[in-house]
């Protein structure tokens, strides 16, 4: 059995989602990505989660974003903590349910350092359900798993970031 076999499914949400896909790169898209900075003048910061599976990573493309590959996650409600708003962006956007307790804190990651407009503040979880399918939402244009060793290149600098504390604070699992 391959590699590939053995992680977790992940499935479109809804047809919206794949319509978006086949469209990532469209002109509408692309508005979005100018439109956004427009629309968040202040920028408040995002939880986001490093979702760790056998040496793999789940990395996201979010709608409006730049395209990078990144962590799932969003921004914290009113009266939620980080760490809340984490646990609620997994069960939202990938239909992941975390349990409070399995929720590992790895820091906060500044704008210089991660080149985005907004602050990060990164957790991480080990998906033990390979069982599990994974479902996307409407947020979500496109979910891969990828070898810790090979990520793609357009990947976004909180990636390197949450990995490298992840891997010196927790060690990465052996499965």
């Amino acid at each position: 059995m391959s590699t590939s076999q053995q992680l977790p499914e992940i499935r479109q949400h809804t047809p919206f989602a794949r319509f978006v896909l086949e469209h990532a790169n469209s002109p509408l898209c692309s508005l979005l990505r100018l439109v956004a900075p427009l629309l968040w003048r202040n920028p408040q910061p995002r939880s986001r989660v490093l979702v760790l599976y056998k040496n793999h990573i789940l990395l996201v493309r979010n709608l409006g974003s730049t395209g990078k590959w990144t962590l799932p996650g969003g921004g914290a409600k009113m009266h939620e903590s980080f760490a809340q708003a984490a646990l609620r962006e997994a069960r939202e956007e990938l239909s992941i349910a975390i349990p409070a307790d399995s929720l590992l804190e790895l820091g906060r990651y500044t704008k210089p350092d991660i080149h985005t407009r907004f602050d990060k503040i990164c957790f991480a979880f080990i998906f033990s359900q390979s069982s599990c399918p994974i479902r996307l939402s409407h947020e979500i244009i496109e979910a891969r798993w990828y070898p810790v060793a090979q990520l793609p290149r357009n990947t976004s600098p909180v990636v390197a970031c949450a990995l490298r504390d992840y891997t010196t604070k927790y060690s990465m699992p052996r499965q």
